[in-house]
């Protein structure tokens, strides 16, 4: 049986350092979600990519697996942005022209890898900002990335 995951915030105690950890739950018998949650593992551990959030660590326990990623701060997801935009939901042509150019760049080293995500939508991206301004983006979600 499969569990629904969920995200903490972490800090480690050395460092001082926040993180967050991310917990799924699953039982021994379920093949299919605990293959499910592995490929998530083998998919992050193999993109080393600035648009992609990094796995810190990821280790398991009798009754979960848990991924140690790092916490992104100053952060919306590209839905929540549009929707708290405007009225109309519009993104001007330079914030759409960032994003864009960093999703092909994203999406071109996913094809060197021979992976397909599978899964990037709106919710899926995360919006970092400099200045008031789109920065960055980072894909969060890893459901159905196949290698």
């Amino acid at each position: 049986m499969y569990e629904e995951s969920k995200v903490y915030k972490c800090k480690e105690k050395k460092s001082g350092r926040s993180y967050c950890v991310k917990i799924e739950k699953f039982s021994e018998l379920d093949d299919y979600y605990r293959e499910k949650v592995l490929n998530r593992f083998r998919f992050i551990q193999n993109v080393d990519h600035p648009y992609s959030v990094r796995m810190i660590d990821a280790f398991k326990d009798h009754e979960a697996y848990y991924m140690v990623m790092e916490r992104i701060f100053d952060s919306i997801s590209l839905r929540d942005y549009i929707k708290d935009k405007s009225e109309d939901g519009w993104l001007s042509e330079i914030e759409a022209a960032t994003i864009a150019r960093q999703l092909v760049v994203y999406i071109r080293c996913l094809r060197n890898l021979k992976i397909a995500h599978r899964d990037i939508s709106p919710r899926s991206i995360i919006l970092q900002f400099k200045n008031e301004k789109i920065a960055c983006i980072k894909i969060m979600t890893y459901c159905s990335a196949t290698i």
